[in-house]
Parts: structure tokens; sequence; C-alpha cells
């Protein structure tokens, strides 16, 4: 998406007409904020002349009509899309001392420069890339996602705003922007926007989970499980999204759709333990005893986990103390005993 304003002048232009601190600051309209300085200056990131003329012939072999700064960004842009991130830094970095004006350039540079480790320096590009480009979206997007990284949420939020201001119609920035609403605690609203994103695109379940998801944290489970139905009916065979279905089938009351899909995820994943866990809340529930015994059993011999062991041990012995005072004799005291001594052999600091 095109800004409304665009710098358009070479590198050397850009220096040469001094356009640091004062003519930013201009442009921001904001004399308060530090302005940044121009951040490929001191760069070591240097590419020889033959790569350079490599790149634009490889470009001009298929568009004659190439500019050697659009060369450059597509051959750098190409090496990020193949992980090659170190690699793609001198490229990019190129192409936007020729033409600061390739917006995809700041964006690609920068998440380069994170994907290598440098997320600082990434933050600083970005925020150049706002000082330059006040009336794009993008920057401010940018920093909305840089923002994140620092789990700053309401720095996000005013990022996100920005960015809508500039561009409102765009529709993944208006769902990254719901789910920064979440963060800062507002689900009704990103709730409203999460229902206009699925009414304009019904087939994003990406947007339909956040929404099951959040229904589940208000507790309203009828719309919650009918969402993840629709989600595995459309990508089945996925075992967390089968479980997240299970569960709230559980919490409705459909006991046997639960079991069921525990099972179709332990035909996936045999020794799946969150599984064979819910398999045994079932069985309590359903007050299958012996079951649910029975399933706890498999449970606890599949964990490694000391730790996790020791507590469903406990589990154990309580469920078979229960059954016990309903059916004295069911259990032996012997057996009862002997989770609560394993317990403790396995976990002695939670006695």
């Amino acid at each position: 998406m095109k800004p409304n304003s665009i710098v358009r002048m070479s590198c050397a232009a850009f220096l040469a007409l001094g356009l640091s601190v004062p003519a930013a600051r201009a442009q921001t309209g904001n004399p308060d904020r530090k302005e940044t300085a121009f951040p490929l200056s001191d760069s070591t990131s240097k590419l020889d002349q033959a790569a350079v003329d490599a790149a634009i012939a490889a470009a001009r072999a298929s568009d004659v009509d190439t500019t050697p700064s659009a060369a450059l960004l597509y051959h750098g842009l190409s090496l990020f899309q193949e992980e090659k991130y170190a690699e793609s830094i001198p490229f990019l970095e190129e192409a936007l001392r020729m033409d600061p004006s390739l917006q995809a350039g700041w964006e690609g540079l920068g998440w380069a420069y994170i994907r290598t480790g440098d997320k600082e320096k990434a933050f600083r590009l970005w925020e150049y890339f706002r000082q330059l480009m006040p009336d794009a979206w993008m920057p401010h997007n940018l920093l909305a996602q840089a923002a994140i990284m620092r789990q700053e949420w309401r720095v996000a939020d005013q990022h996100f705003k920005k960015a809508l201001e500039r561009n409102p119609k765009l529709f993944d920035l208006r769902f990254w922007y719901a789910q920064n609403l979440l963060r800062i605690g507002q689900p009704e609203e990103a709730e409203k926007i999460f229902r206009e994103l699925i009414q304009e695109e019904p087939d994003r379940l990406d947007i339909q989970i956040n929404l099951a998801n959040l229904l589940t944290h208000r507790l309203e489970y009828d719309e919650a499980v009918e969402i993840w139905r629709h989600v595995n009916r459309e990508l089945p065979g996925n075992a967390g999204f089968l479980l997240d279905q299970a569960v709230l089938e559980l919490r409705v009351g459909e006991l046997l759709a639960a079991d069921q899909l525990c099972l179709d995820v332990m035909a996936i994943e045999t020794n799946n333990l969150r599984a064979m866990t819910l398999r045994a809340d079932i069985a309590e529930i359903d007050d299958l005893s012996g079951q649910s015994v029975e399933r706890l059993q498999r449970v606890i011999d599949s964990v490694t986990d000391p730790k996790i062991r020791s507590q469903l041990r406990v589990r154990m012995a309580n469920r078979c103390h229960v059954l016990n005072e309903r059916k004295p004799g069911m259990f032996k005291t012997g057996f009862i005993l002997d989770q609560i001594r394993q317990s403790i052999d396995e976990n002695p600091s939670d006695v």
C-alpha cells in the first residue's frame, strides 16, 4: 500500500540536503521527540561492486527497466525468504542507501536484523522510517510489533491506532490491533472487531480461533464449541485443536463427544498426556469408577517428569479413597498408601 507522502531521493542527495534533526522534526510535528540519525551511514555491511552488478543483471534479465535500487531490494528480499537473513542485510541496506523511499526495504531489513539477533537495531531503523514517512501506516505498524516484542502493550496500542488512522481498512492490521486489545484488557472491543473480520472473510480460521478463545475465557462455551467444531471440520487431524474442542465438549456436557475426540487424538499421538488426562477426568465425571482409575494409571505410566507423576499419584490415592467410601474394599489400603509413598519419593519437597 502506497503512503500519502513518500520521500523520493538517493541516499547521497538525502544526506547532502542535511535532512537531519530540524527537518525530520518539522515532518513529525513533535518537537519533543528525540530524532534518530540516518541509521545506515555507519553500517559495516558493505557490498562489493561485483555483487551489486550481479544482482542488477539478474533482475534486468526479467525486467530491463528495473532500477539498481529495486534490483538490490528484490535480491535482498529473495535471500530473506530463503532464510538467509545475514546475507540479505547488505543488499537491503544498499538498496535503501540508493533510494530511502523503498518501504519494503525498511520493513525487510528490520526483520532481518531481528532474525540475526539485533532487535534494538531494528527498532531504531523503524523509528527512523517513521520520521522519514510520517504519513505512512507501515512504520507505525512495525513500531507496534516492536512494542509487542518488548511487551509494551499500550505503546503498541498507540502505534496500531496511528497506523489505522492512515489505513483504516487494512484487514490484517485490524486483526493485530484486536489481538493487542485483549492484552490491554479490552475484550469487548476486540470481540467486535473479530466478528467484523469474520463477516468480511469467513474462511479466516485464525480469527475464528481467537474469537473462540475469547468466548471460552468469558465462559461462553456453547458458541465457543460451535466454532471449534467448525475449525476441526475444516482442519482435521490437528491434535491441539481437537483437544481444545474436547475440553469445551466436556464443559457443555457432551461427555461421549469429548471422550471420542481424546481417542481421535491418541490415534494421532498414542501417548498424548493431555488426552489421557482428560479421559481420566471424563471417567470421573461420568462416575465410571474402574475406568477412571485405569485411565489415570495409564497417564502415570506415561509421564516421565517425577513432579507431575507425584501429583498424579496423590490424585490416584484420593480417587481410590473416595471410591472405597462408596464401596468398601474396592481398593486395598496398601495400594492407596503405596501411591502416597511413591508420591513422596518422587517429590520429597512437596510433603
